[in-house]
């Protein structure tokens, strides 16, 4: 089934298989790359400052860029979290949506 939202869409489904989550799923992927993001983050911001001959600019737009794709895909991870564990709140699903799409739109954008 379609669903539009913001001048998009997105597919539903209807769970086949009660106990299995695709929210669960999808959101164990998130945190997963939500860890390695925060790890190569740090290991970037590490080693830039760190450097014998310094590139002031360049190191500002490279942490702007890291800092951003890492708050981002935690905007991501707390979403999923909510339709992972809290999806049976009708009130959540329009917040919820908007956030997620938001954030992927920044993320494919940025």
């Amino acid at each position: 089934m379609l669903a539009f939202l913001n001048g998009g869409f997105s597919i539903t489904y209807e769970r086949q298989v009660k106990w299995a989550s695709l929210s669960l799923m999808q959101f164990t992927l998130v945190m997963l790359t939500v860890l390695i993001t925060m790890i190569t983050t740090f290991i970037t911001f590490y080693k830039l400052r760190h450097m014998k001959k310094r590139i002031k600019s360049s190191e500002r737009s490279l942490c702007v860029a890291a800092g951003l794709i890492t708050m981002l895909f935690l905007f991501e991870a707390v979403t999923e979290s909510l339709f992972a564990f809290f999806k049976d709140a009708p009130w959540l699903i329009d917040i919820m949506s908007y956030i997620m799409w938001s954030s992927w739109d920044f993320l494919i954008v940025g």
